[in-house]
């Protein structure tokens, strides 16, 4: 019997070649050919150019798809058939890049989501919760609307106007790993109503102008690794630095002077690995969590910067201790002669000079 030459859409059993099986029951789990070939190398099948089902080795190809028949274990091969791709929109299945609003609501299987420059809000998304990508970049936001959107994983909301953020916004998020709300004018943000803090990876703060900040708040994010405050402008950290933070790994603090934090602002990061900061006192052994890579915290150092106590060594105590009773005792004993015994007119602004230079030293030296 002559072969048969099987259409793209089908395959043929290598054991009885004028059969032609439909490509979606290769690898299907069942013996489909009488030598059972359709089930061989199933670990090694791509199908390259058909289209994989989710969640299984199964591929179909373009005919079968859409054709209103179920080829897919869980039917996704159906699931795209009749929606479109909204106007202003490029979609690529369910990621849209979008340029313009339109009614995401309709769209309910939506998973990524690029509304950059849109006026676009959360609360036209009251119905994605199959989001796992949001990006309302620009979106000239001032306030955010309550929605649950439980499978978010990424969200951007950077560059918009949003004043105050309140973690109550963000109830039933279990899955936000990445938050970044850089370039907002914020003046509050309260996260420690936070109702499921462990699922926040990373932290995007940047450029939101603080003046100070209480780094305990973010011990609510327990699972917390990378953590940016570039640009916040940074000048004071209240209370005593860090939490419940023990998985943080990388801190930015540049372009925020932090001339005002307490020296065990770091001890509770048993896992810090990279610190960059603009205060090079930040990088000081005494400051760093015990165990840390001196070299991997990246400040600024000059010739005269010094992250030593001096007054905690006893030499130098006592040095300083000499120096000034010398000091005393030379001033006020040139003092006393100058007001007591040296009555001879002279040359009067000369002696008004000394006079205030020993008053002068005898401050530093009772200060001292």
């Amino acid at each position: 019997m002559s072969n048969v030459s099987c259409p793209d859409s089908h395959f043929t059993c290598t054991s009885l070649q004028q059969v032609c099986l439909p490509v979606y029951l290769r690898c299907n789990g069942l013996y489909d050919c009488p030598g059972h070939e359709d089930e061989a190398a199933c670990d090694r099948y791509t199908c390259p150019g058909y289209y994989r089902c989710r969640g299984s080795q199964v591929c179909v190809h373009d005919s079968h798809v859409c054709d209103g028949v179920y080829h897919c274990p869980q039917r996704d091969d159906e699931i795209l058939c009749h929606e479109t791709c909204p106007p202003h929109c490029d979609c690529h299945g369910w990621a849209f890049v979008c340029s313009d609003i339109f009614p995401a609501a309709e769209y309910f299987n939506l998973r990524y989501l690029d509304a950059s420059g849109t006026s676009l809000t959360l609360a036209h998304l009251w119905n994605n919760s199959f989001l796992v990508h949001l990006s309302l970049v620009r979106c000239n936001l001032t306030k955010l609307h309550q929605v649950t959107l439980g499978n978010l994983r990424i969200l951007d909301l950077s560059s918009n106007k949003l004043t105050d953020i309140n973690s109550s916004l963000f109830d039933g998020w279990t899955s936000l790993e990445f938050l970044k709300i850089s370039n907002n004018p914020l003046t509050h943000f309260f996260f420690q109503d936070f109702i499921h803090p462990s699922s926040l990876k990373v932290l995007d703060m940047s450029y939101v102008r603080l003046s100070e900040i209480d780094f305990g708040m973010f011990s609510f994010f327990s699972m917390l690794t990378t953590l940016n405050l570039s640009g916040s402008f940074i000048n004071h950290v209240t209370k005593q630095g860090f939490g419940n933070n023990s998985h943080l790994s990388v801190l930015d603090v540049r372009q925020s002077p932090v001339s005002l934090f307490p020296r065990e602002m770091f001890q509770a990061l048993s896992r810090l690995e990279t610190v960059f900061s603009d205060n090079y006192k930040l990088c000081c052994p005494a400051t760093l969590p015990r165990g840390f890579n001196v070299l991997n915290c990246h400040a600024p150092s000059d010739d005269v910067s010094s992250c030593d106590d001096l007054l905690r060594s006893n030499l130098y105590r006592v040095g300083l201790a000499i120096f000034a009773s010398l000091a005393l005792v030379g001033n006020g004993g040139t003092l006393l002669y100058r007001l007591i015994f040296l009555k001879s007119a002279g040359n009067v602004g000369y002696d008004v000079f000394v006079t205030n230079l020993c008053v002068a030293d005898l401050s530093w030296a009772f200060i001292s």
